[in-house]
Parts: C-alpha cells; sequence; structure tokens
C-alpha cells in the first residue's frame, strides 16, 4: 500500500524486486565478500535495478489506464 500511495501505481512485483536484492546479497556473501562489504553493493544493485526497472516498464505506461499498470506490475513479478 505504501509503494501505491508513493507512486500512485499498484506494484505486484515488490516482493520479487525485494526477494531479488536478498538473492543477490546471499550470493555475494556466499563467494566470500564479508557481510559489511555486501550490504552497500547489494543497495546499489538492487536501486539500479529499480531506476532500470521503472525507466523501462513502469514509466512507458504510468498514464495509461490503471488496468494497464496492474497487468505490467503483475507480469513483472511473474516472469
Amino acid at each position: 500500500m505504501l509503494i501505491h500511495r508513493f507512486t500512485g501505481i499498484v506494484n505486484f512485483a515488490q516482493g520479487e524486486l525485494a526477494m531479488i536484492s536478498t538473492y543477490v546479497a546471499w550470493q555475494l556473501v556466499a563467494s566470500g565478500m564479508s557481510f559489511w562489504l555486501a550490504l552497500p553493493v547489494t543497495l546499489v544493485v538492487s536501486f539500479a535495478g529499480g531506476m532500470l526497472v521503472e525507466r523501462l516498464v513502469i514509466r512507458p505506461v504510468r498514464n495509461a489506464p490503471e488496468l494497464t499498470t496492474v497487468i505490467v506490475t503483475v507480469a513483472c513479478s511473474s516472469s
């Protein structure tokens, strides 16, 4: 609900985006990087990934009907 209030878009892919961040952090730590170094790297990678999704997927349908944005975010969560 917080994402909807901030962006005005219902984002069904929010959990998947958080899970990708978790996998990035886990993979970095599993490859031998310390947790405290993996944390900022994960934040940068997650921020860049979120910006990429917003610019390439969400922004083009920002002014489309709400059903279109729902379909796009559901598609992001299932891919």
